[in-house]
């Protein structure tokens, strides 16, 4: 270890050897060096002594390198001001560097989390729109389909964040469309849930909406567990929007009554969770039907395995029933 640390400070003490003669990749493999170390301090010292080098003679692409490996120690440090300087001085340099093309677009992709992280959302939009497009172009390879699903998947969650519920629908069901097309219709599905559950506190939900889900292939042949966890997690938020017309549908779902049965018949941390909405959803007009509820989530709860997720859903469904 001492070693280490006394190679990383006699690195950034030679000013005299310039980045060119050592070669670009040198470089970055002892910044990589020292961070294995856990040296990140010393690592960035010498990535802005390299980037500078590479700057005075010119060397755009390696500046763009350099750059983006300081934005990787500062995102691991959840600095998301200094990351995103980092990243925008990358793409500055990478626009001049044509054989990087194929790094900007993830380095992009990393540039839209860090101005989420700043709460520069509008930023982040306009990024992620761009990548969203680019990716969803028939002439995409499944790297920026990829990409396009990370974008549209945290699009779509800005717009149910700030209740504009159409352009949710919509970027869920780009994002479903996205998701059929590399081969997960699982991930698909769930998208279309989520853009019927927009559309649900739209107002304007449609029984198509969710009927392609019920019928489709995917769905019916997923494990119920899988078809409860992902049918809890919808009726949490239309319940919690106060959308009771379209939860008490979702309540007629198969998997919903399954989840009604004896307790551990098919999960019981979902179980729990889905009794413990439907005695919210009775609460108001029948005292009895949520007793009836917050009992059997109690029963549920007692036998999940995992002890955090256990004590919470008790303490849970005991503090409901006591209000009821």
């Amino acid at each position: 270890m001492r070693v280490l640390i006394l190679c990383g400070v006699l690195f950034c003490a030679l000013p005299c050897v310039h980045a060119a003669e050592r070669g670009g990749q040198e470089w970055l493999k002892q910044s990589d060096s020292l961070r294995n170390a856990g040296q990140d301090a010393a690592a960035l010292d010498f990535l802005n002594s390299a980037e500078q080098q590479f700057r005075r003679s010119g060397e755009d692409c390696w500046v763009a390198r350099c750059a983006e490996r300081r934005a990787r120690v500062h995102l691991d440090w959840q600095n998301p001001v200094h990351a995103s300087e980092a990243l925008a001085s990358a793409l500055m340099s990478a626009a001049a560097c044509s054989e990087l093309s194929e790094e900007v677009p993830g380095w992009r992709f990393a540039l839209a989390k860090a101005k989420l992280d700043l709460g520069a959302r509008d930023e982040a939009r306009w990024i992620l729109a761009e990548l969203a497009a680019v990716g969803t172009d028939d002439n995409a390879d499944l790297r920026l389909r990829h990409l396009a699903v990370e974008s549209l998947d945290r699009l779509a969650q800005m717009s149910l964040q700030e209740g504009d519920y159409a352009e949710g629908s919509l970027d869920y069901d780009r994002l479903a469309e996205v998701r059929f097309s590399i081969g997960a219709p699982v991930q698909a599905l769930d998208a279309w849930g989520w853009s019927a559950v927009c559309s649900a506190l739209e107002g304007k939900e449609k029984v198509q909406d969710w009927q392609r889900i019920r019928v489709h292939p995917a769905w019916t042949n997923m494990p119920v567990k899988e078809r409860s966890e992902k049918g809890v997690a919808w009726g949490g938020l239309l319940l919690q929007a106060g959308a009771l017309n379209a939860f008490d549908a979702l309540a007629l779902w198969p998997w919903a009554l399954k989840l009604e049965g004896a307790p551990g018949s098919v999960n019981p941390l979902s179980e729990s969770k889905w009794a413990l909405l439907r005695a919210r959803r009775h609460q108001r007009h029948s005292a009895a039907q949520a007793l009836a509820a917050s009992h059997q989530a109690e029963l549920a709860a007692r036998i999940i395995s995992e002890r955090a997720s256990r004590e919470t859903v008790l303490s849970e469904a005991l503090r409901l029933r006591a209000s009821i």
